[in-house]
């Protein structure tokens, strides 16, 4: 039997630096072979690798390569695929994000307080069960009682996922309304680059807001409602000057 190396090679314990294997002969191989009969179990890998020719008695060993490349094969299909449901889902989130863009822009002329607004587009567009925004006061006494806490959790302007919410802060956050809530999203509202307050979703499903969730498109949201938020904050102020001219 002759065991060939393809043009990949093979890091294998025998053969460490190109400059040893001339010097590692046919009897040398197979006397480690013998004495480490496992080699192949443990190294299955490089059985897709080896060019066999010889003896026609060699179907076991030829069932284990191609046993070996089609697991190869599966592989690569497996990221192939996590890649386009990966691109996939890119896709839905902008397009959430144009439609919620979409919906703010046409809500800007309904009369009515914007956070409400933002709270229905908001439980509509996601599917979860509550919405909560706690703003920004420069008046301590009308400062929500747990934004210092919540404001230390996107102190870097980047949202945090938690499925481990204590009791306490969630009876904080949405009063008694926190029955079933399991996953939050704790997203920050900025407008010219400063934070502004807190968007925070409430999920029934402990796994909706995961900490492993990607956050990028919620700080993104973020920043969409951050803006949405202040400008029809100033359109309301320069409403009411109007109005006392």
């Amino acid at each position: 039997m002759v065991i060939g190396f393809s043009n990949k090679g093979y890091n294998a314990s025998l053969i460490q630096q190109n400059s040893l294997a001339n010097m590692i002969t046919t009897e040398e191989v197979l006397d480690y072979l013998r004495q480490n009969p496992a080699f192949f179990d443990d190294n299955e890998d490089i059985l897709g690798d080896l060019n066999l020719a010889g003896p026609e008695n060699l179907g076991p060993f030829v069932e284990k390569q191609i046993e070996v490349l089609k697991n190869r094969e599966n592989q690569q299909k497996a990221k192939f695929d996590l890649i386009v449901d990966s691109a996939k889902s890119n896709l839905k989130l902008e397009d959430d994000f144009l439609e919620i863009a979409m919906c703010l822009l046409g809500e800007g002329q309904v009369q009515g307080d914007p956070k409400h607004i933002a709270t229905a587009l908001l439980i509509r567009q996601f599917n979860v069960k509550e919405v909560v925004f706690i703003m920004d006061s420069n008046n301590s006494v009308n400062q929500h009682p747990a934004y210092e806490e919540i404001k230390q959790r996107i102190a870097h302007k980047s949202s945090i996922c938690d499925d481990r919410v204590s009791s306490s802060l969630l009876k904080s956050i949405f009063d008694r309304n926190t029955h079933g809530i399991r996953s939050c999203a704790f997203i920050p509202l900025v407008f010219n680059r400063s934070i502004t307050g807190v968007m925070i979703l409430g999920s029934v499903s402990q796994e909706r807001f995961s900490p492993g969730m990607g956050v990028n498109f919620l700080d993104k949201l973020g920043m969409l409602v951050g803006s949405y938020l202040v400008g029809r904050k100033s359109e309301s102020h320069e409403s009411g000057l109007s109005d006392s001219v």
